[in-house]
């Protein structure tokens, strides 16, 4: 059980440091996110900050999240996989809320 939490200890500190980016528009707007899914930078691109359109922009930016959280999931089940092996057995929705 000690080799367990020290693992999951392992992923907590890989979550945290790990970044994944997603990016809307053909990258007119780009999000850095941390695999715990926090929000680290949102860079948007100069050409959008003077468009009338509130509303496409506001509609990439939110792709965008959608996009790096997604990511940030995906990753931190790899992660959460890879650290974990041989420890847990194979039981079917045993994820631990990570890839759904």
């Amino acid at each position: 059980m000690g080799e367990m939490k020290a693992r999951m200890e392992e992923v907590k500190k890989s979550l945290a440091t790990m970044e994944v980016e997603a990016e809307a528009g053909a990258g007119l707007v780009r999000v850095v996110m941390t695999g715990e899914r926090k929000a680290k930078a949102l860079h948007i691109d100069a050409s959008l900050l003077s468009t009338t359109d509130q509303e496409a922009l506001q509609d990439l930016i939110v792709a965008a999240f959608n996009l790096a959280s997604a990511k940030a999931e995906e990753q931190a089940a790899a992660t959460l996989k890879e650290k974990t092996a041989g420890l847990l057995p194979n039981i079917p929705g045993l994820d631990f809320g990570f890839g759904k």
